[in-house]
């Protein structure tokens, strides 16, 4: 047991990994932050996972605790330390013989992604080679993210495999790879897969090889599914056709997304995005809004805002319905004239901007779309 002292200071330096961690993840979540500002949070991220892996005796007990809890946060702040520290072998060691919970496993991904290149290879092979799937699946994600040398034989076994997210995973690795056959494959591999996420990620690895492959299978979807594909509704914004709009419009009948409304907004659909200004009493459509009014204005776009289960005060409401009524004057004076990001390069905008930023040109609409984001 560490003198109380330096318990203090190992908890300190736990405690702000942990919401460090979690503001991290809130990044990739929402509107506000940019790739600046997910830099920064991840060089404070890492110098108390650096401060807390230079003592793994004196970390072990509260490791051992925050293991044993369900804060994934604080599980992903403990695991990353000790996969920095000396003793990182005992960790590998124990995810060999039990595995991370089921969920915990997109926290143990990360954990491996960033800090077990060199030292958990032989862990990452053994799930390769065992028989249990989501485990094959996380170390597949794995080895693609370290550029390993097998991507592209895996890929190519992964495509033909049973389970429908292993199939998907095997697409990114070959589109990850470079390798020609992904696009063909990209319209094998979506039909045969449900999962909303998972087709969305198909139609997205498929824009890395063939973007005129990847419309045609994100325009081959029934209207409804831009509701829930987002790759497949902002590759129909990128388009811009008359009935990617359309599409659009009934998408958002259905169920206001903020995929559905960038789509809209990369069309230049100031029509559309006009009519949807009077549901924005609802939160979730309010931000979905703005995350449009951010494409086509760009950055001095109020943030997002509480979550939607956020209870909201009647001053908070007010303020945002202001801020509402001005963006949605906004929109309306920009016409119809595609907006994208306010002009920045896609390497500045935040992690989900930058993925839909980097769907590049498929268009006649978004001619100057490559290498920026700029209108």
């Amino acid at each position: 047991m560490p003198a109380p002292a330096m318990r203090d200071i190992v908890e300190e330096h736990l405690d702000e990994a942990r919401f460090l961690r979690l503001r991290r993840q809130r990044v990739f979540a929402v509107l506000q932050g940019n790739a600046a500002h997910q830099r920064g949070l991840e060089r404070r991220l890492g110098a108390h996972l650096d401060a807390l892996a230079c003592d793994p005796a004196a970390a072990m007990g509260l490791w051992e605790e925050a293991l044993a809890g369900d804060d994934e946060h604080a599980w992903y702040a403990t695991a990353a330390s000790w996969a920095l520290s000396e003793a990182r072998d005992g960790l590998w060691a124990r995810w060999a013989a039990e595995a991370p919970a089921e969920a915990l496993r997109g926290a143990g991904r990360d954990v491996l992604w960033f800090h077990g290149r060199q030292s958990a290879l032989g862990l990452v092979e053994g799930w390769l080679r065992g028989q249990e799937v989501a485990l094959q699946r996380l170390a597949l994600a794995v080895v693609v993210r370290w550029g390993d040398a097998n991507i592209e034989a895996l890929g190519r076994w992964a495509v033909t495999h049973a389970d429908e997210g292993m199939r998907a995973e095997g697409l990114h690795a070959l589109a990850v790879a470079g390798v020609a056959v992904a696009a063909a494959s990209g319209p094998v591999v979506m039909a045969s897969v449900a999962a909303d996420g998972l087709r969305s990620g198909v139609i997205e690895d498929t824009a890395r090889m063939d973007p005129a492959a990847a419309l045609a299978m994100a325009r081959a979807l029934e209207p409804a599914a831009l509701a829930t594909v987002d790759a497949a509704a902002v590759l129909r914004g990128i388009g811009g056709r008359r009935e990617d709009v359309e599409a659009l419009a009934v998408a958002s009948a259905q169920r206001v997304t903020p995929a559905v409304c960038v789509g809209l907004a990369l069309a230049g659909a100031a029509g559309e995005l006009d009519g949807l200004w009077a549901r924005a009493d609802d939160r979730g459509v309010s931000n979905a809004l703005r995350e449009a009014a951010y494409v086509a204005l760009g950055e001095e776009v109020p943030p997002g805002g509480l979550g939607v289960k956020t209870a909201e005060d009647e001053d908070e409401a007010a303020v945002r319905r202001q801020e509402n009524a001005v963006l949605a004057t906004r929109l309306r004076e920009a016409g119809s004239t595609p907006g994208r990001w306010g002009g920045r390069a896609a390497g500045e905008l935040s992690a989900r901007h930058r993925r839909w930023a980097g769907l590049v040109d498929v268009g006649a609409a978004a001619g100057d779309w490559e290498g920026r984001v700029g209108g």
